[in-house]
């Protein structure tokens, strides 16, 4: 889930994100902006507080996300690679690690429900088209 502003999947970390689990909606006063602001539970919400953010009289976008998975970021390949490093660094240059069979897929069994358990992972991707809003047209306004 690598950051990529040209496919408007910018991320947004933020204090209080409420429910971690399915879409979120976000805004900004940039079209492609590194990071989106809010983690609001529709499009209607986005537009709310983007209004309020932004003033009625200027343009915003909104995007639609999905909260990231914190189980995604801990995988058993790199805690082997890693005790593997450690074991070599620390005991001598012949020392190997070996796994045995099914034991990759236990570690990811036991990182996974330990990451959904204990890590909590307040950021978003964005997955949806941009969409801009438009300013409010007060009266006096051409």
């Amino acid at each position: 889930m690598q950051h990529d502003v040209e496919q408007n999947t910018g991320t947004s970390t933020l204090a209080d994100p409420g429910p971690l689990r399915g879409r979120v909606w976000g805004h900004s006063s940039m079209e492609n902006p590194d990071a989106w602001d809010g983690a609001c539970a529709s499009r209607e919400e986005a537009i709310a507080q983007g209004r309020g953010w932004y003033g009625n009289g200027e343009p915003f976008w909104i995007v639609e996300g999905e909260w990231l998975d914190v189980a995604d970021f801990f995988e058993a390949a790199d805690a082997i690679e890693q005790a593997a490093t450690l074991i070599y660094d620390n005991a001598h240059e012949g020392a190997e690690l070996d796994i045995r069979e099914g034991g990759k897929e236990a570690l990811d069994f036991l990182l996974t429900a330990w990451a959904r358990k204990y890590a909590v992972l307040r950021s978003w991707t964005a997955v949806g088209d941009v969409e801009q809003i438009a300013p409010v047209e007060t009266e006096g306004q051409e």
